[in-house]
C-alpha cells in the first residue's frame, strides 16, 4: 500500500502501517466521524447504505484520509449485498476527479 499523505501536510506521505491503520479504522467504522462511522456500520451490518452516504464516505476516504480511492472501491465490491456495479464506483471515481 503506498501514495498516503499525512493529513497534515499533504507533502509528506503516510507510513504503510499509519495508512493501513486508517484503512481499517475507515472499514470498521471507528474513525470518529460520526456521519462516515455510521455508515460504514450500516454497510457491515446490511450489506447496504444510501448513495448519499457512499458519496461522503468516499469522500472522507480520499480527501481526508488521503487514501486511494482504488482501495474504498474494491471494500465496497466485496461488503456490498448486490453487485457493485459502475454507477456505484462513479462515487469513487468523483473523488479522485478521475
Amino acid at each position: 500500500m503506498y501514495g498516503y499523505r499525512n493529513d497534515h501536510n499533504m507533502q509528506t506521505w503516510k507510513s504503510k502501517d499509519e495508512a493501513k491503520e486508517a484503512f481499517y479504522r475507515w472499514q470498521t467504522g471507528n474513525t470518529g466521524c460520526g456521519l462516515v462511522d455510521a455508515s460504514q456500520r450500516e454497510l457491515v451490518l446490511t450489506g447496504y447504505t444510501s448513495n448519499r452516504a457512499r458519496q461522503n464516505v468516499a469522500s472522507y476516504l480520499a480527501k481526508r484520509l488521503y487514501i486511494d480511492w482504488r482501495l474504498g472501491a474494491e471494500w465496497y465490491d466485496y461488503a456490498f449485498s448486490y453487485p457493485f456495479d459502475m454507477i456505484n464506483l462513479t462515487f469513487f471515481l468523483g473523488m479522485n476527479k478521475i
